[in-house]
């Protein structure tokens, strides 16, 4: 197991944040989905 720093962790999810407000914000509906143990997804519709 590999530990990372909580500084990145807390830069990543600052960008996906960001990302998030960039890509659904406009459009009202969720694209990008957290999954659990392996990391993000995009969804359409």
């Amino acid at each position: 197991m590999v530990r990372v720093p909580l500084e990145d962790i807390r830069k990543k999810n600052v960008y996906i944040r960001y990302l998030r407000a960039k890509i659904e914000g406009p459009f009202g509906i969720k694209i990008l989905y957290t999954v659990r143990g392996v990391g993000y997804a995009i969804k359409d519709g």
